[in-house]
């Protein structure tokens, strides 16, 4: 699981976000994963919303479906 979060991070500079998921459905949702950027800022705590081979959402998702989680 920490490989899988650890590729989620590292993505994240390359993924489009939605800040905003709506009562969108995800494939994978990791909760209170370390961020981290790219950009030099420090990292964070936040849930990451996956759909297929995508990060689609970053922020409060705990109350989003997934089918894993």
């Amino acid at each position: 699981m920490n490989r899988l979060v650890n590729i989620a991070v590292l993505l994240l500079g390359f993924a489009s976000l939605s800040c905003n998921p709506g009562n969108d459905q995800f494939d994978v949702l990791i909760l209170n994963g370390k961020i981290v950027d790219g950009t030099g800022n420090p990292w964070y705590y936040s849930d990451v919303g996956i759909r297929g081979d995508r990060i689609t959402a970053i922020g409060k998702l705990s109350k989003a479906s997934a089918r894993r989680t």
